[in-house]
């Protein structure tokens, strides 16, 4: 075989090599070469400079996302469930995906996505959407009384009775006005129950579960409530077992700056919860504020329960995001506490130079695959007992020219793709669990 041919094949082997594998492939070109007595004398020296003069092509990153998609199996790590069609500079979407994700499992199997925005999203059954498989966008059934304005943090729940009621963060109208109007009416968001009329339309309940705005009232933060999930609890009360149903939540609690932290409080009925509220986390730790924000308010918000038992032992924890929730500065953390999920739970914090920081378990995810404005997680379970958070996010490479560490306002321009990326719950020293998110399909396996 002529030299230069042989040298020509050579590098276009490297061209096409991921970088870790270039030195790997070009000792076992030139071996195979050498063993068939074709490579004479090419000077080694030759075939080094090749390596210099081709470096490796980095791949896209959503080619890099796409790697992790054909595994059918649960330990493929991170899969993108919304967003793979977009293109370059995409800023019209022929839907809107739900922000804030809530997966809802319905006892027919199916899986039905809920959260910001008018529609949800719905799968065959729970292997088909944690592998990124195919999903119809069906818009919510809703009444009149949901406005011009889709409802935040929406979700569906469903009552010891078989009663389903939808659940979601929204504005009252004022001034006059038939609609309420952003951001005029954000003062009075609040967390309301929705029921199905005689078409299947949802129709908002006049009052809200809590903290209702009175006629009239002097504009003001102090109550604005939109982020809740729901969970139950079981436990013992005068030798007897009882389940309550408890709703977690945020809420702004002080003005200049805006503070908002997370509560739970008592469901006294679907539509009612109770005056009396727990603190499960504020905006300070260990005597240092925790979600900072551009401007100095401080939130905590999107709170979602769950529970593993580690060592024979329940530990409950909650999913939370804070920040500018349109940037980089947004991201995925978990607090925790040690038995019952009603109370105080400690956030896992990073310490440096004296500063304490909500750790944000998704850092490596957004750096590795170019994602902005990640959080919202909701932990599930899939069939086999894995734990799963699902999330929401901006994929950077759809529009690169974009600066992503400050707050953008231009919230219609960018659509925020649903993840799903496995999770590793352990117990570790000293009783503390150990959270990691496993988005490497080599980091799944047990």
């Amino acid at each position: 075989m002529p030299r230069p041919l042989l040298l020509w094949m050579l590098c276009a082997a490297l061209a096409l090599a991921p970088a870790e594998a270039q030195a790997v492939r070009v000792k076992k070109v030139a071996a195979r070469a050498m063993k068939a007595k074709r490579i004479g004398r090419l000077p080694r020296v030759r075939i080094k400079a090749a390596l210099r003069r081709r470096p490796a092509r980095t791949p896209r990153l959503r080619d890099r996302m796409r790697r992790t998609l054909p595994r059918a199996d649960h330990r493929g790590g991170i899969r993108q469930i919304t967003g793979r069609d977009l293109a370059l500079g995409q800023t019209d979407f022929s839907y809107r995906a739900p922000a804030d994700p809530f997966v809802d499992v319905l006892p027919d199997g199916r899986v039905q996505v809920y959260g910001t925005f008018e529609n949800y999203l719905e799968f065959a059954s729970l292997d088909d959407f944690l592998r990124g498989g195919d999903f119809k966008v069906e818009r919510i059934p809703a009444h009149e009384s949901f406005a011009d304005e889709a409802s935040w943090d929406q979700l569906i729940h469903r009552w010891p009775d078989g009663s389903e009621v939808l659940y979601g963060g929204m504005m009252t109208a004022t001034e006059g006005r038939e609609r309420p109007r952003w951001p005029a009416d954000n003062w009075n968001r609040r967390i309301y129950a929705f029921t199905r009329d005689g078409d299947g339309n949802w129709v908002r309940r006049k009052v809200p579960l809590f903290n209702p705005v009175a006629e009239g009232a002097t504009p003001s933060m102090i109550g604005h409530a939109y982020g809740h999930h729901f969970k139950t609890v079981t436990r013992r009360v005068k030798g007897k077992t009882v389940s309550e149903t408890w709703l977690f939540h945020e809420e702004i609690v002080a003005e200049n700056p805006l503070r908002t932290e997370i509560f739970a409080r008592k469901m006294l009925d679907p539509f009612t919860a109770s005056r009396h509220k727990v603190k499960i986390l504020g905006t300070e730790w260990e005597g240092q504020p925790i979600g900072q924000r551009t401007g100095g308010d401080l939130l905590v918000e999107g709170p979602r329960p769950f529970a593993a038992t580690l060592g024979g032992e329940e530990y409950s924890f909650v999913s939370f995001s804070s920040g500018d929730f349109n940037s980089d500065n947004y991201g995925i953390h978990f607090a925790w506490r040690k038995g019952s999920g009603i109370g105080p739970h400690a956030p896992y914090v990073d310490r440096a130079g004296g500063a304490v920081t909500l750790r944000d378990f998704a850092a490596d995810i957004k750096k590795r695959y170019g994602l902005s404005w990640v959080g919202r997680a909701h932990v599930i379970q899939d069939s086999g007992g894995r734990y799963w958070a699902v999330f929401h996010g901006v994929d950077k490479a759809i529009r690169p020219e974009v600066d992503y560490t400050r707050p953008n306002g231009e919230l219609g321009s960018f659509q925020r793709n649903i993840y799903a990326v496995p999770m590793q719950i352990r117990l570790g020293k000293g009783g503390v669990p150990e959270i990691a998110l496993l988005p490497d399909p080599r980091a799944t396996g047990e």
